[in-house]
């Protein structure tokens, strides 16, 4: 009897784990998302305006790209945490690699985070499923 308590707090505690991750990353996603558009619509109601994608360098057409696909990860990312998780990585991953530094600011830091942590928390739900994580704390 008491082995059952036991697994089943440990249980318990693995599941609270999965939500605490689970609406971090959500939280961070939605207010990173929300100020990435905020950034946008500033820019396209500035004089400027936006700039055409298809009329600038490649360069710039991949970080638009990787700004588009981090983007959609943090929104997707809600529903389906593998795949926001690998969208918002891949993004941060390559407007790195085109602007040719490991590290650009704070931004891109907990865009890169919050990938991490709807990885995480698809990682913790996979293992859970398949029964071969029983206690994640």
């Amino acid at each position: 009897m008491k082995k059952q308590i036991e697994m089943g707090s440990s249980k318990k505690s693995g599941n609270y784990i999965l939500i605490g991750v689970r609406w971090v990353a959500r939280i961070l996603g939605g207010l990173l998302a929300t100020l990435v558009l905020f950034i946008v619509i500033c820019h396209a109601f500035s004089e400027e305006g936006l700039p055409n994608p298809f009329k600038q360098p490649g360069g710039v057409q991949l970080e638009f790209a990787a700004m588009l696909a981090i983007w959609t990860g943090m929104i997707v990312g809600w529903k389906w945490e593998g795949i926001g998780g690998i969208l918002a990585i891949s993004g941060v991953i390559i407007f790195h690699i085109v602007e040719g530094t490991l590290w650009l600011n704070w931004l891109f830091g907990l865009l890169g985070l919050c990938g991490v942590l709807f990885l995480l928390c698809w990682c913790i739900k996979k293992l859970q499923t398949k029964g071969q994580l029983n206690d994640v704390s």
